[in-house]
């Protein structure tokens, strides 16, 4: 028996590693010249070393991910932060606080004094599933809506509060209170992603036998008598016999070439702004952390490998129609005045930069989509599968070993 999986992003490599283990051969199909996906690092000049297309963060109860990559990369390709919880500041006022799991819920505490900024999100409130968007259900918390659930949400599901489910927002932030303290604590790739990440899955999804295909795109698929038939790739037409199976590890809007009796998926997407500065002497964060939160001006997530700075923008359409050069100043600004390096630094003149643009970071659908479907042994698997789950790269791990769940059993 052969799974074919189109898609080298890491949904398509979780079911290769899924399905390999339970004795499949597999063949993985990527349309890129490499695998990573939106997971990818760039080589590019001007800054003197390798970035990453984003910043890609895990919290501690992404445990699937984090098992997902401690068994394929090993246990050195994340970083774990010092700190257990997440260090924010608002650019506005100056005010700083941590978000942190505390006593079955969460909990945002502020820097003066110890007080802590009411957070009322379990309860009731999770357990009635509510309505409405984030913004209208819990907006009325006042700080804890701006300081806590507001920058989640914005992270999480990479659209602003008053376009997100309530309901779609509360099991996540339940999963995140009940975690423990260490379920907000970030882990980042140790290096790059590429290195870090990408070629250990690689090394060892070929430990396993299974095969890579670069630069060979899904063309078309055959479905006949309610069995998808074959598959076209850019290598070739490939027959799939009894017992085969093909995964469609892949993006929504790669979706147009399904067979007849399966809808394409309605989605919108998200945009994501990163921009890279090469900053001589940047070492730490303060107290330990490994990235931090902003808000109160257009930078929301400062994250730093080497001498790299990382400045995230979550929701970011209204910013991918500008210039790079000015989104590097306006991120630059903010950065400069979080971390105060404007001291013997042109806070107006940026370092040495590179600004990413994912216009199409994340995808969002109102409901589920696989990992089965009307054809038998055709199955999907990607973040936005899993509506109305928000899009991230836990969502990505588990639609893959979930559609690699649904093989019949190797013979």
């Amino acid at each position: 028996m052969t799974v074919h999986v189109a898609g080298a992003g890491l949904a398509g490599l979780a079911a290769a590693w899924q399905a390999a283990r339970a004795g499949h051969c597999v063949v993985v199909h990527e349309a890129a010249g490499g695998a990573g996906g939106r997971c990818r690092s760039i080589d590019v000049g001007g800054l003197g070393r390798p970035i990453d297309n984003g910043t890609h963060v895990l919290l501690g109860a992404n445990r699937t991910a984090l098992d997902f990559l401690e068994a394929t990369a090993g246990p050195r390709a994340l970083r774990e932060a010092a700190a257990r919880d997440l260090p924010f500041m608002d650019l506005e006022s100056g005010a700083r606080w941590t978000v942190e799991v505390s006593g079955g819920g969460l909990r945002a505490l502020s820097g003066c004094g110890g007080v802590r900024v009411p957070a009322r999100i379990l309860g009731g409130m999770l357990g009635l599933l509510p309505r409405g968007t984030v913004a209208e259900t819990y907006g009325a918390l006042g700080p804890a809506y701006a300081r806590l659930i507001a920058p989640l949400a914005l992270a999480i599901f990479n659209r602003p509060p008053g376009e997100v489910e309530a309901a779609a927002l509360a099991p996540v932030l339940h999963r995140l209170a009940r975690g423990g303290r260490g379920a907000l604590r970030p882990h980042l790739p140790r290096g790059n992603l590429g290195p870090a990440w990408v070629a250990p899955i690689l090394a060892s999804l070929a430990s396993q036998g299974v095969e890579l295909s670069t630069r060979d795109p899904l063309r078309a698929i055959a479905a006949e008598g309610g069995y998808v038939r074959s598959a076209t790739f850019g290598s070739g037409a490939v027959t799939l016999g009894d017992g085969d199976a093909l995964i469609l590890a892949l993006p929504p809007w790669a979706l147009g070439l399904l067979p007849p009796g399966i809808r394409p998926p309605s989605f919108e997407t998200g945009a994501v702004v990163c921009a890279h500065f090469a900053v001589p002497g940047l070492r730490h964060f303060p107290d330990g952390a490994a990235m931090m939160g902003l808000t109160g001006g257009t930078a929301q997530w400062l994250a730093r490998t080497g001498e790299t700075l990382s400045v995230t923008v979550s929701a970011a359409r209204d910013l991918v129609g500008l210039a790079s050069e000015d989104i590097a100043a306006r991120l630059w600004r903010d950065a400069a005045s979080a971390l105060g390096m404007a001291v013997g630094m042109a806070v107006a003149s940026p370092p040495p930069f590179r600004v990413i643009k994912e216009r199409r970071a994340t995808a969002s659908l109102r409901h589920r989509f696989g990992p089965g479907s009307a054809i038998a042994r055709l199955y999907f698997a990607g973040g936005w599968t899993r509506a109305p789950a928000p899009d991230t790269i836990e969502t990505a791990v588990l639609s893959g070993i979930d559609a690699a769940g649904c093989l019949a059993p190797a013979v």
